[in-house]
């Protein structure tokens, strides 16, 4: 595990067979490159094969090969006014945006070094992206709650709008502006759940007669009970994480974590 936070990172391994503590294995430093990773961390994953990781910040995308002693800085590429970035679930491709182009990079496997390969502006200011399980589709994310969608095809790099979805819900006065930042795919379906102040919405990619459309299917916030007549607690979404059977969505919080159910998740492919 790798956790990244201001200017400090840690590299964490687990503490026996059973995963369930993990041992401090010191600082994230690079073996070459002169620098650990920069402050700010506004974006981190890893490829599909777990052997790279790379790093987003306010100047764009370090790249680093990951071995057994460390790691190594393989490859930089400048995104000035970078907002987030992530990689395709099969890793050939990393997408990055400055909150208004989405740019698309495609990854050399052997190196790891980003290439750029086409840029699309996008019809939203976002500060998150995400993309689907199945690597079909791409969504951006507006702080206020706006939601656009791309489709992502093998042929082209350069991703095709689909549709936009506006703010759903009837925000309480003091949450007005919404202040959405993170989206977690699922597992099995093109759809999305979008995690904002004290409210979160779920919206599926939804095809009717070969026309793509990016539809809301369920809205929670602490304003009013959700589908099972439950209270939900304020919050702020400060972090967010799935479990990997994807059933639920994990909210950090001031401190608390919030957990979530995702009804309706389908079982991913065998």
């Amino acid at each position: 595990l790798y956790a990244l936070a201001g200017c400090v990172g840690r590299q964490l391994a687990p503490t026996d067979d059973s995963r369930l503590a993990l041992t401090d294995e010191g600082a994230l430093t690079p073996e070459v490159g002169g620098y650990g990773p920069r402050c700010e961390a506004r974006a981190a994953f890893l490829d599909s094969t777990g052997a790279f990781l790379h790093h987003g910040h306010a100047d764009g995308i370090d790249v680093y090969a990951i071995g057994e002693t460390g790691l190594t800085a393989v490859h930089t590429v400048a995104v000035e006014g970078f907002a987030h970035a992530v990689g395709s679930g099969a890793g050939a491709r990393v997408y990055a945006t400055d909150g208004y182009l989405l740019r698309v990079f495609t990854r050399d496997e052997d190196s790891g070094s980003l290439i750029a390969a086409g840029e699309v502006g996008l019809a939203i200011s976002a500060v998150a992206i995400a993309t689907s399980a199945d690597d079909a589709y791409l969504v951006a994310l507006a702080r206020e709650g706006t939601a656009d969608a791309y489709e992502l095809t093998d042929d082209s790099a350069v991703p095709q709008h689909l549709d936009i979805l506006y703010p759903v819900g009837n925000p309480s006065w003091q949450d007005a502006h919404g202040e959405c930042g993170f989206l977690a795919p699922r597992s099995g379906s093109p759809a999305m759940d979008a995690f904002c102040r004290n409210s979160a919405f779920s919206a599926a990619i939804r095809v009717v007669d070969e026309n793509a459309r990016l539809e809301a299917t369920d809205y929670v916030a602490n304003w009013q009970a959700d589908r099972f007549n439950s209270h939900i607690p304020r919050f702020e979404s400060q972090a967010v994480a799935t479990s990997p059977d994807g059933q639920h969505a994990y909210v950090y919080s001031a401190g608390e974590i919030l957990i979530f159910q995702r009804i309706g998740r389908r079982p991913p492919a065998p």
